[in-house]
């Protein structure tokens, strides 16, 4: 999981909120360098990416449209005080969900619990096709 947060009290508190939970995680202060770290990982990116929405370089919106851009499976959901003026923009630049701020452990766990089984529903549909396309390939001799 991946948590991109702006103010850097809140990112201390979701760090602090994250331990002890069965996640693996990074955490970052910025839209900016959310997009460098999947630029430059994108063979190992997380499972989810919760993404704050008012950050300092590039916002979440603009950071999420970019890596939506890169891997269109990636979810991402924001994390906003501000939870009804934010879904409109949220999903036109292809953010999963929006989530309300402050959160708390429990809801911390739930999303992550979420998006935890929709990727694993996601690739064991990738396998499964993968699986159905070899079969249905012709054999080739050399």
């Amino acid at each position: 999981v991946m948590v991109v947060e702006g103010t850097p009290l809140n990112l201390q508190l979701l760090r602090a909120m994250a331990q002890n939970i069965p996640f693996d995680g990074i955490s970052l202060a910025s839209g900016q360098e959310a997009i460098d770290y999947i630029q430059m990982n994108g063979d190992n990116l997380p499972d989810l990416v919760l993404m704050d929405i008012w950050m300092p370089n590039r916002n979440g919106f603009e950071a999420a449209k970019i890596i939506r851009g890169m891997h269109p499976t990636l979810p991402i959901v924001a994390l906003t005080a501000d939870v009804q003026q934010a879904e409109s923009s949220a999903r036109e630049v292809g953010m999963r969900g929006v989530y309300p701020k402050p959160v708390n452990r429990e809801m911390l766990i739930e999303i992550c619990n979420v998006y935890r089984e929709m990727s694993k529903r996601t690739e064991e549909k990738k396998r499964k096709e993968e699986e159905k396309r070899s079969k249905n390939r012709p054999f080739s001799s050399f």
